[in-house]
């Protein structure tokens, strides 16, 4: 029996298994079912299923007709904006014809958040609602010459002006060569690279890698590519350069590279340009001096056959292997015993003391808002800003230095699976979007997921063993909310959740998984190691921005680090008067923007404490909230060198500045090509250097990981050990653990004291279960509705 006669018998094998399975268990609900009906007419309260607990009216996610100041556009509110912005002459882009990027094309269009200042006065005061409003980029390839313009569109819900966006840090317009890269030119690419050089490949690519250059007849063995693009920081000059690596058309192409790239001008499309041809490490100046040497023998062939498509080959993520036989056992499950504690509508959420909003931004990714504990404003905004990734290596690898909002880490967060991705018990939030080259507006189905986690973990606990200390027990498990969304761009997967905790913590988290992208193995690939025949694994690094906003009792706040110190003190007990070491606290108020560009120094350990120098604790101590940082990284990069200016918020783990309106984004969709001369440049908000004490400030925290691939990383990165997080922890804000008011509290205690014999009293939230555990079928969510998973 060969490999794929062995696979489909294997297949039929396994649906007889799972109709077996599906018996079984159609057979064990009928039972439970018809114990829960016996059960309810003795008058026991009935066991139902999860999703008919709780009241209804707690979890409504539809789309609000008068949307809160937060919420995203809604769908009616993207057509009105549509149909509006194709009806303003000035925009041209109801023009079809020219070639794809000589046109004037809408790139994206998403919420305008509106000025802090506005907000406030609506939330906290009696002020009208800010005017809702959108932020629309417009690719504007008509223009001569062609630019990338910024406009704000309102009001909402009818639109009735369109106006350049207006910032005194950032260019507008934009010039065209800094733009991402949208669909119209990675066609434009693909058709240049395919059915313009292809033909001239056609030999080398049928000889060296057993493959076809792409077509409408080529459906196996296929070629596909990898666009690097180069920042112009790495070029020198303000041009709009790519490596276009060729792969294999495999699952999955980032670990099928063929060795085989060309460095591509694309500063005057269509008209490209080849400028360098890599070959297996031989370089060549242009497409006619390698394809002459090629047949002429003039150069070292190399040949990587084209992998055999099956389960077991190395890259793909079916099932492989043998699993623990005597386990054929599902694994734990998450269980609300009593239905949700948690209400969503629309885009709010109130779980516990919490209450925030939310939205998701189409470029730079998940937000939360108004972020309240015990009605008590924590934090005017949370909020991603920028996932970059610096990889090593030779040849093109070199610059694959991305900058990931410009794919858009909003639009690439979808398609979360109940059960996997988020525990079967989630609430699941869809979006819609105009990004892109779309003509309308997309839905993006379970774009948020929202659930309460009980980590397996106390989040306090205490026993008191002996009589003189009372002998009792105390514990409290750590139960949280979590919103979650897990963006895929390309070849990885960011996962990043918002935590609330029961004691007034949040905690901001991430982790990366997904596909390494491997580079050709050479000799001369010395920036990682060999994982298999024909890839290394090179060192990368991932790094992670946020924006986090504190209002601490108000907007008026300070930051000061509790500085550790040792300290030489006499030791009394010594008998020849020697002194002893320990340590200190020493408060280091942070007076300005620069002082406050925190580098972080193992010599030199502190707390990060935010507070309002005007509330003091009744003892008269600072009361505020601690940034606890988790997974510090060092940015080893000069400044201002190559790519690095396009994320130099990575130079600083922790930064404090001054709130300005205009300073919305710590990085932009423009990053992958501006490195020259950035459009955001994180450097120009502290460079005024203002003053901090008393202000409304705002951090931007930088947390990442280096990576250096390894041989357990294939076919996929775990996330396992690659965790990072930002913890914002109260720091003598209440009088005491405000999680001393839970019900998920347990106490026991002896009923008499000092008499073990008069047993234990249990104090604790044991209320019968009325719910059942909830479990997602996968085949029936998906199965016939592909569109969830793939659109």
């Amino acid at each position: 029996m060969n490999i794929e006669e062995e696979y489909q018998f294997r297949r039929t094998i396994g649906r007889w298994r799972f109709t077996a399975v599906v018996f079984i268990l159609i057979s064990a609900v009928l039972s439970i079912f018809l114990v829960a009906m016996a059960i309810f007419t003795h008058g026991i309260p009935r066991t139902v299923p999860m999703d008919m607990c709780g009241d209804a009216d707690d979890f409504d996610v539809t789309e609000a007709d008068e949307p809160g100041v937060f919420d995203d556009l809604t769908s009616k509110e993207l057509s009105s904006v549509q149909k509006y912005i194709y009806s303003v002459p000035e925009l041209n882009l109801s023009q079809p014809s020219g070639t794809r990027q000589a046109r004037s094309v809408v790139h994206s269009v998403e919420l305008h958040v509106p000025n802090k200042g506005d907000v406030l006065q609506y939330l906290d005061g009696n002020a009208a609602k800010p005017e809702r409003e959108a932020l629309v980029l417009v690719f504007r390839g008509d223009k001569s010459p062609p630019v990338v313009e910024e406009y704000i569109v309102g009001a909402l819900p009818i639109p009735s002006y369109v106006e350049l966006r207006d910032s005194p840090n950032r260019p507008n317009p934009i010039p065209f060569s800094k733009r991402p890269m949208d669909g119209n030119e990675y066609m434009d690419i693909f058709e240049y690279v395919f059915l313009k050089l292809g033909p001239k490949l056609k030999k080398i690519v049928e000889e060296s890698y057993e493959a076809e250059i792409p077509s409408p007849r080529c459906l196996e063995k296929c070629l596909s590519f990898y666009p690097v693009p180069i920042g112009s920081g790495a070029v020198g000059a303000d041009e709009r350069k790519t490596w276009v690596i060729l792969t294999h058309s495999a699952e999955y192409k980032s670990l099928h590279p063929l060795g085989l790239s060309f460095l591509i001008n694309l500063s005057n499309p269509p008209e490209y340009i080849v400028e360098l041809v890599d070959y297996a490490g031989q370089r060549f100046l242009s497409i006619d001096e390698f394809i002459s040497k090629y047949n002429s023998g003039e150069i070292i062939k190399h040949k990587k056959p084209f992998p055999k498509i099956t389960r077991d080959l190395f890259s793909t993520l079916h099932r492989r292997g043998e699993p623990v036989p005597e386990l054929p056992k599902r694994p734990p499950k998450f269980y609300e015993p009593d239905g949700k504690r948690y209400r969503i509508v629309r885009r709010h959420v109130e779980y516990m003391q919490w209450k925030f909003d939310f939205r998701m931004s189409a470029r730079s990714g998940p937000q939360v808002y108004d972020v309240r504990f015990q009605d008590e404003r924590i934090a005017y905004e949370i909020s991603l800003q920028e996932i970059s990734v610096f990889y090593s290596g030779n040849g093109g690898y070199r610059f694959s230095d991305f900058i990931d909002s410009a794919n858009g880490l909003g639009h690439n967060s979808h398609a979360l699976v109940p059960g996997v991705d988020c525990p079967d018990t989630s609430t699941f939030v869809d979006g819609f979007f105009m990004m892109g080259s779309m003509e309308s507006q997309k839905r993006l189905p379970r774009m948020f997921c929202v659930f309460e986690e009980n980590t397996g973990f106390p989040l306090h606990r205490h026993q008191s063993y002996y009589a003189y200390e009372g002998q009792f027990y105390h514990g409290l498990v750590d139960s949280a909310l979590v919103l979650r969304a897990v963006m895929v761009i390309s070849n990885y997967d960011y996962i990043v959740d918002f935590v609330f905790h029961q004691n007034g913590a949040v905690h901001i988290r991430a982790a990366a998984t997904g596909y390494i992208f491997s580079s050709f193995y050479t000799s001369k690939e010395k920036y990682g190691f060999r994982l298999e025949d024909y890839i290394s694994g090179n060192i990368h690094h991932h790094m992670v921005n946020f924006k986090i906003d504190l209002d601490i009792h108000g907007p008026k706040n300070r930051y000061e680090t509790l500085d550790i110190h040792a300290v030489e003190v006499p030791n009394d007990v010594s008998a020849t008067n020697a002194t002893f070491w320990q340590t200190m606290v020493e408060r280091n108020l942070k007076e300005s923007e620069m002082e406050a560009a925190f580098k972080y120094d193992f010599q030199s350990p502190k707390y990060h404490v935010i507070h309002n120098g005007g509330v003091k604790t009744r003892h008269g101590e600072i009361s505020g909230y601690r940034l606890h940082l988790q997974g510090m990284s060092y940015q080893p990069l000069p400044e201002n060198l190559g790519n690095e200016a396009s994320a130099s918020w990575s130079r600083y783990q922790l930064a404090a500045t001054k709130f300005k309106d205009w300073e919305r984004e710590s990085s932009s969709c423009y990053g992958m090509f501006d490195s020259m001369d950035p459009v955001v440049n994180f450097t120009s908000f502290l460079a005024d250097n203002e003053s901090i004490v008393d202000e409304d400030l705002v951090l931007w925290a930088s947390v990442g990981i280096h990576h250096i691939p390894h041989t357990e990383d294939l076919p996929i990165t775990p996330t396992v050990g690659g965790h990072l997080g930002i913890y914002l922890l109260p720091f003598s804000y209440f009088q005491e653990c405000p999680s001393m008011a839970s019900r998920d509290s347990v106490r026991l205690e002896l009923k008499e004291r000092f008499t073990i014999s008069s047993g234990v009293r249990v104090d604790g939230y044991n209320n019968a279960s009325t719910c059942l555990p909830k479990s997602t079928d996968l085949h029936k969510e998906f199965g016939d509705n592909a569109e969830e998973m793939f659109s």
